[in-house]
């Protein structure tokens, strides 16, 4: 039970730490974004959708040709809402707007991973180690602007807490299997949808050998842990 606090407030303190910094101060930025999204990537296709088709088919939560169903809402929602800011915000304020969606989306995103992560780490240490490790990464790296940017820190710790708050929810309110899959469907569309849009470097930025790296070491270390559990 504690582990799952534990981890919670480590993403937490990242996020606070990553507000106060800007990626030009960061002597290896592109090569640390490219492994958290070689990471990223490995986890989501070789653990978190397929760990969702298998509970979602012995569930029968919904028929099989539907199965990605939940996957299609979590990447539909977040594109949908950050177009319809672009098409419709006055130019004067597209920015601030679409700060404001994103905001909100990140935080509704980190509720959901702190229900997630109680649930996994339940199952047992590894299951909920693997599925910390490249969501440390992949948040923290989000979280970091490319200029300085100055918030309040009421507002940098209140989104700091989203995830603690998804754990202490899941806590005080279990969720039920169908709920977890869910859940688990909409935020593997959710990450899918942060690493092409906000992780992977676009164009000629990016360093391809860090991100076949982080895919290796990462696949290297949930097959042996496969292996090693049995």
């Amino acid at each position: 039970m504690y582990l799952p606090i534990l981890y919670a407030a480590i993403i937490g303190v990242l996020q606070v730490l990553a507000d106060k910094f800007s990626m030009y101060k960061f002597k290896f930025k592109t090569e640390l974004i490219s492994f958290a999204a070689g990471m990223a990537v490995t986890y989501l296709f070789l653990v978190l959708l397929p760990d969702f088709v298998i509970g979602v088919t012995r569930l029968r939560l919904i028929p099989e040709r539907l199965i990605f169903v939940y996957v299609l809402l979590g990447f539909s929602l977040l594109h949908i809402a950050e177009k319809y800011v672009y098409q419709h915000a006055p130019p004067h304020k597209l920015r601030r707007e679409v700060a404001f969606v994103h905001d909100i989306a990140m935080f509704l995103y980190h509720i959901i991973i702190g229900v997630i992560i109680l649930n996994i780490s339940k199952q047992n240490f590894y299951a909920g180690l693997v599925f910390f490790i490249p969501i440390l990464l992949h948040t923290t790296m989000i979280r970091i602007p490319e200029i300085k940017v100055k918030k309040s820190k009421v507002k940098v710790t209140f989104e700091a807490c989203a995830t603690m708050i998804g754990v202490l929810l899941a806590i005080m309110l279990p969720v039920s299997r169908q709920m977890f899959f869910s859940l688990l469907g909409f935020m593997g569309g959710a990450l899918l949808f942060i690493v092409v849009r906000d992780i992977i470097p676009k164009y000629r930025k990016g360093k391809v050998e860090f991100f076949l790296m982080g895919i290796i070491i990462y696949m290297f270390i949930i097959t042996s842990l496969w292996n090693f559990l049995g």
